[in-house]
């Protein structure tokens, strides 16, 4: 819909602390990645200035946590296939962002609550989701799919605020986000300059 609710310079006013929050206990704790995390910080919020401040028209309304957790699929009535419906919750992060922000952070966010489903990744592998918006969204940038890459990394930080909450700050699925956010970002290295 392109709305545009909230003011737009709230998101850059807001995220830097909010991305330090997310490693504050890494940092607090002496992680062994805190550097690492930092770098991945540093490096994300930087893009994201250069975007804001670059493209402030380009903005639009985001959901700001779009994953699958906070999208439900229904049918108030089940012997009608053409009353199924599907909502979102959660709007509490919802800011005038890129318009890759939510694609960015749905992959990332896919790609961890299913980090143990290796059959459901494989039988929908997240680049079908890409696709699909590729297919009916307008009027993209021509460097959407970096922006993608950038937010699935900013989404990283997120989740690895989380891990480290829960007690699975050493585990393989920190890794492997941490290792994520790190590929997401070399591979628009060229275009973060």
């Amino acid at each position: 819909l392109e709305l545009h609710i909230t003011p737009r310079e709230e998101f850059m006013d807001v995220e830097p602390e909010r991305l330090n929050w997310y490693i504050k206990d890494i940092y607090r704790q002496g992680h062994r990645e805190r550097n690492r995390i930092r770098e991945i910080l540093e490096t994300v919020l930087h893009a994201e200035r250069k975007i804001c401040r670059e493209r402030p028209e380009r903005l639009i309304q985001s959901h700001g946590d779009f994953h699958p957790k906070n999208i439900f699929i229904g049918n108030d009535e089940p012997e009608n296939p053409d009353t199924i419906f599907t909502a979102v919750i959660d709007f509490n992060s919802s800011f005038q962002q890129p318009r890759a922000f939510d694609v960015g952070t749905f992959l990332a966010q896919y790609r961890n609550q299913f980090f143990q489903e290796h059959e459901a990744l494989k039988k929908a592998p997240e680049d079908i989701f890409l696709d699909a918006y590729l297919q009916y969204a307008s009027d993209t940038e021509d460097d959407f799919t970096d922006q993608v890459e950038l937010f699935r990394a900013r989404t990283c930080l997120s989740i690895l605020y989380y891990l480290n909450k829960v007690g699975m700050g050493d585990s393989e699925n920190f890794w492997t986000v941490m290792v994520d956010a790190e590929h997401s970002l070399n591979r628009i290295a060229v275009h973060l300059q």
